[in-house]
């Protein structure tokens, strides 16, 4: 890992294991040590940015450090029908669904923006034709 300067961002994607040390000793059989990453989170001026599923097993103590806490809540079914059809334009797939198919996907299914591109993007670029 590096800092080199004031210009440096670190990212840690999919953090949880690291953050989540509450349940260490069920999870993984041992506890993980907090020492290095408390020393890391009180660090002048370094600049990170920790993504992670779900805080409820990150300690109290973990929790303080951050300076800043942002939490994505699920789309509402507005949102999703412009998600799937944002989707389906980016991968030349809008002309395969219909607006009342689009809507239907968007009250049936309730999942994140990744899931529904990865669904479009293997369905689509695959080979196959569009068939949900």
């Amino acid at each position: 890992m590096t800092n080199s300067g004031p210009g440096s961002l670190i990212v840690v994607d999919e953090a949880d294991n690291l953050l989540n040390t509450r349940f260490s000793w069920f999870m993984r059989g041992g506890t993980q040590d907090k020492g290095w990453m408390n020393e890391l989170l009180e660090t002048p001026g370094l600049r990170m940015i920790w993504i992670t599923n779900q805080i409820e097993d990150i300690e109290p103590s973990v929790l303080r450090r951050f300076a800043y806490s942002l939490h994505f809540r699920p789309f509402n079914k507005r949102q999703r029908i412009q998600l799937w059809e944002n989707i389906l334009k980016k991968n030349k797939a809008k002309r395969f669904l219909s607006q009342p198919e689009i809507e239907n996907f968007a009250g049936t299914y309730r999942v994140s923006a990744g899931a529904a591109d990865l669904a479009v993007r293997k369905i689509y670029r695959g080979g196959n034709s569009i068939g949900f």
